[in-house]
């Protein structure tokens, strides 16, 4: 069920009228669990991996999926020159939360994933799921993928290789450096990307001292806490990611409110990805509108 680590959603799909029928039908089967009406609650906001109702539970919180030797691509972390870290201050410009950050955006897609309803005109059959993510050029590598892909790749195959898809799309791929002694304040990601894509850290550079934490009480969207308005209630009962031994592969539940504390006398490296395990490589322009686009008559409800 869903509850389970890697698990399909427990909710199904309400029957679709005769009229929708034919739509529901052709949806993929891959998808068919994920599209449930409440997984559309802009309320709720959740992800699409992890069960709302059971957000109290720890395995809904994070998942622990295994190891990756990243010492070759950590010796080439710590070459990278102050330079190309700066491409990436917009990203700490933009959210406050990252004020501390610097990022290096290798692919950065989804940011504009609720323009795929607008901008995508119908089509005859299916296209690549990367070609129509693509609409607004956020699938491209960027200039400098060509001298890490052959650091970076590897590890990508190993954290697909966990899940039951492992030829799937990668939506975002980042490394993310935390300036040491400064933190992510507490929030929680809340893009149409992170509904159909699983949030993967692999710590780099890392410490004792780095902890990252995640809430087993998820925020409204709104503001305030679920059961009450203290936005501090969290933080009594929240999770420990176990981030601080480089390699560690760690699913993120980022419908979750959570925040960093780098108390280190260095600054922390992660490569963080988004990789769409579930969705099929391909998509028929129905199945687009209805995992992209958020409509519900595509998905024949």
């Amino acid at each position: 069920n869903r509850g389970s680590r890697g698990g399909a959603p427990s909710q199904q799909p309400r029957p679709a009228s005769s009229r929708q029928g034919a739509v529901a039908r052709e949806l993929h089967d891959d998808i068919r669990d994920y599209i449930g009406p409440d997984s559309f609650s802009r309320g709720n906001n959740t992800n699409f991996f992890f069960p709302y109702a059971d957000y109290d539970t720890p395995e809904n919180i994070y998942r622990f999926l295994g190891t990756v030797d990243v010492t070759d691509l950590v010796e080439a972390v710590k070459q990278i020159p102050e330079s190309i870290w700066a491409e990436g201050d917009e990203r700490a410009q933009k959210y406050k939360v990252h004020q501390y950050t610097s990022s290096i955006a290798f692919r950065l897609a989804g940011d504009h994933l609720l323009q795929v309803k607008d901008d995508l005109k119908p089509f005859e059959g299916t296209k690549p799921t990367s070609e129509i993510l693509n609409f607004d050029g956020g699938m491209e590598f960027n200039d400098h993928w060509s001298a890490y892909s052959h650091l970076i790749q590897p590890v990508l195959d190993k954290i697909a290789s966990t899940f039951e898809h492992s030829d799937r799309t990668w939506l975002r791929i980042l490394l993310v450096r935390l300036k040491a002694q400064h933190s992510v304040s507490q929030h929680r990601d809340n893009g149409g990307w992170m509904r159909v894509s699983r949030r993967i850290h692999v710590p780099l550079i890392t410490h004792d001292e780095v902890k990252f934490h995640a809430s087993s009480v998820a925020k409204k969207m709104g503001g305030g806490m679920r059961g009450g308005g203290d936005r501090d209630a969290f933080k009594t009962d929240d999770e420990l990611l176990p981030v601080n031994t480089p390699g560690n592969i760690v699913e993120l539940n980022n419908a979750m409110t959570h925040y960093v504390d780098n108390g280190a006398p260095i600054d922390r490296i992660h490569l963080i990805c988004d990789y769409m395990a579930d969705v099929p490589n391909e998509l028929t322009y129905e199945q687009a509108m209805c995992i992209f686009g958020y409509d519900k008559a595509s998905c024949g409800f």
